[in-house]
């Protein structure tokens, strides 16, 4: 499916110098506590790995309705986790272009998780996920081809009016930025002298910044971000959904983006904040893993044991896709039983109807009613 039949030329002497801050500048003692952390955890998986496998595919389907759920999210193209998990098992056909979008992105992450080995990290490889990745848009577009007019990055103000934010590399100098960007990393995970994980977080950095296509360029990062975290063994975001969590902390992600890409414009830029986030994101993403392998092979509480203890362990509002999500193992029947019985037993309260439900556990649970409406504080 990818080949590397042709490769970009670079006719002039690149001007970047991509991962050099990692060389001339030391790591901080926080990010060396990040990196031990996130180091024990992979090695707590990987017994996981060897010891329970059975784990491991029950994780494995969740994540993948997670990830294509939330990486698309993200970008504001919204399908429900029950549309995404039928187009999965190909029940349906998609009807919309979110849709269309959505499965692509779903073929993408299934060709990493079952290939990364075998993927090497080239321009040529990328546009080939760019091209994939809208594969089944019936419109056309510029897919699999790098951006052919300069972009930018806009807000929006509160009166309406928009403000360009940042100012992405010029399209005439993609090809060779991509070129440039893919070479050294590679040549720095061979030398092994920098953890690879800081060598991820400033490809993904550097590649959010040149912002190579007109479209996607979001989602294509976080394809990037799983392959190249499977290829150096942090193999978590198979089993743990690491788009999820950043849509969870999207605002984070974004400030962190914003201030590590000032000054992008005269190479001065400092990407410490997006590392700093990254090696955030990562550490989240063992700690969900480590939490709900636990709880799939605590065999020897009942379910009703394990959904009561989710409540006694959390404060506020829960809902049943967060009960789902933290113990894949159950079926969502017998959640739903079980939230009844823990209702009938005044263990917890439910408040709203259908899709918008929510439950509270009654000790937690102060009520201050207004004007005949209940509020939880």
């Amino acid at each position: 499916m990818y080949n590397d039949a042709i490769e970009l030329n670079t006719m002039q002497k690149p001007k970047w110098h991509f991962f050099d801050r990692l060389r001339s500048s030391g790591v901080s003692q926080k990010t060396v506590k990040k990196l031990n952390f996130i180091h024990e955890c992979k090695g707590k998986q990987d017994l996981f790995v060897i010891d329970k496998p059975e784990v491991l595919k029950t994780l494995l389907r969740v994540a993948m309705i997670n990830s294509t759920v939330s990486s698309n999210a993200i970008e504001n193209i919204v399908v429900s986790e029950k549309k995404v998990k039928a187009l999965i098992e190909k029940r349906v056909k998609p009807k919309n272009r979110d849709e269309e979008e959505a499965l692509g992105y779903k073929d993408v992450l299934h060709t990493i998780h079952e290939s990364y080995e075998h993927i090497p990290v080239k321009p040529n490889y990328i546009l080939q996920f760019h091209r994939d990745l809208f594969a089944h848009v019936k419109v056309g577009g510029n897919y699999g081809k790098w951006k052919m007019e300069d972009n930018y990055i806009t807000e929006e103000k509160p009166d309406g009016n928009k403000q360009v934010r940042f100012v992405p590399t010029p399209a005439y100098e993609v090809q060779d930025a991509m070129n440039e960007l893919c070479n050294r990393y590679n040549e720095e995970i061979k030398k092994q002298e920098i953890e690879p994980l800081l060598l991820i977080a400033e490809f993904i950095f550097v590649f959010l910044c040149i912002h190579p296509f007109d479209d996607g360029n979001g989602r294509v990062s976080r394809l990037l971000t799983l392959l190249l975290m499977h290829q150096n063994g942090y193999t978590v975001a198979k089993y743990i959904s690491i788009e999820k969590i950043t849509e969870r902390t999207k605002k984070d992600y974004y400030q962190a983006l914003y201030d590590s890409s000032k000054y992008w414009d005269n190479q001065k830029y400092d990407s410490s904040y997006f590392t700093s986030y990254f090696l955030f994101l990562v550490s989240e993403t063992y700690n969900s893993f480590l939490k709900k392998a636990i709880n799939v092979t605590n065999v020897k509480k009942s379910k009703y044991q394990l959904i009561k203890e989710y409540f006694d362990n959390h404060i506020g509002k829960v809902t049943k896709s967060d009960i789902k999500e933290s113990l894949p193992n159950i079926s969502e029947t017998t959640i739903e039983r079980t939230l009844k019985i823990l209702i009938n037993k005044k263990v917890i309260e439910k408040f709203g109807d259908r899709k918008f439900a929510y439950y509270v556990k009654k000790s937690s649970c102060r009520l201050n009613r207004h004007r005949g409406k209940i509020y939880i504080l």
